[in-house]
């Protein structure tokens, strides 16, 4: 019955609002044609699938502003491949952005692209998690930052 399997879906849902690029090449992976994959379960979001890590994150433990675009955003976590950013303006997946780190007196700049956002509510008000996928960026320097933004991390 169509009604009941759109009660099925509804349910699955998650509570906020994700939205994900899952392009296999802007994570440089290749289909493996060894492996099959299983059929998709109506029960099962579509973003439990996603590609992993291939570089492990650094997280921030005290909010560190940065600018997408020129615009404010705070660093969540960051490694060579890609950063989480919490900003108050939208988050476009598969939207280019350029992302700058204060670095000692200058800025450290990071294109990239956004792989996934999400809007939050939070008490103050509303802002949008994401994930910026890394396209250009010095990884010496991420390395660096990271050792002098969170020294302990590593």
């Amino acid at each position: 019955d169509l009604l009941e399997a759109a009660s099925v879906n509804a349910s699955a849902a998650p509570a906020n609002l994700d939205i994900n690029v899952e392009d296999d090449e802007l994570f440089g992976l290749e289909a493996d044609s060894t492996q099959t994959a299983a059929a998709p379960s109506a029960a099962v979001p579509s973003y439990v699938d996603l590609p992993t890590r291939r570089a492990s994150r650094t997280a921030l433990y005290e909010e560190l502003e940065v600018h997408v675009d020129d615009l404010p955003a705070v660093l969540v976590d960051i490694s060579v491949n890609g950063a989480q950013i919490l900003s108050p303006t939208a988050l476009k997946p598969n939207r280019s952005v350029t992302l700058l780190l204060p670095f000692g007196g200058r800025s450290l700049r990071c294109v990239g692209k956004v792989v996934w956002a999400r809007l939050e509510a939070s008490s103050d008000a509303m802002r949008y998690r994401g994930g910026i996928y890394f396209t250009s960026v010095d990884a010496a320097a991420i390395e660096e930052f990271v050792t002098r933004v969170a020294p302990s991390a590593l």
